[in-house]
């Protein structure tokens, strides 16, 4: 079996391991095992930094479950966000797309805040 856990950023990976396993304890039988193959670090959003702020002062915020590589400038003490055009709900489906709009918006929201820093 294969379990994907991803973990919100109140826990470390060793937290969210140590979870998973108390959790599959009670139905496992003595020779069966956990193995890890993959561990990734979860990250907070870097809205308190006040460059990425800015960005949320401009837009709406809104937490989004998934995994990017955000997690790993999180881990190193790098303020990051993931900010971008299009619908979230379709991304990764055969109807995803952008809308000039949006992509309009995205590129004055960028330019305000690098002009604005």
């Amino acid at each position: 079996m294969l379990i994907n856990h991803r973990h919100a950023p109140d826990r470390d990976s060793a937290q969210a391991e140590n979870h998973v396993r108390e959790f599959l304890s009670p139905f496992m039988e003595s020779d069966d095992s956990v193995e890890l193959v993959d561990r990734a670090p979860a990250a907070s959003p870097g809205l308190d930094h006040p460059l990425l702020a800015s960005v949320g002062a401009e837009i709406e915020t809104r937490a989004k479950l998934g995994w990017t590589d955000v997690a790993f400038f999180a881990e190193q003490g790098i303020p990051a966000i993931n900010f971008g055009p299009g619908d979230a709900t379709l991304a990764h489906t055969s109807d995803e797309r952008i809308e000039r709009e949006n992509l309009n918006v995205t590129f004055k929201t960028i330019k305000k805040v690098l002009e604005d820093s």
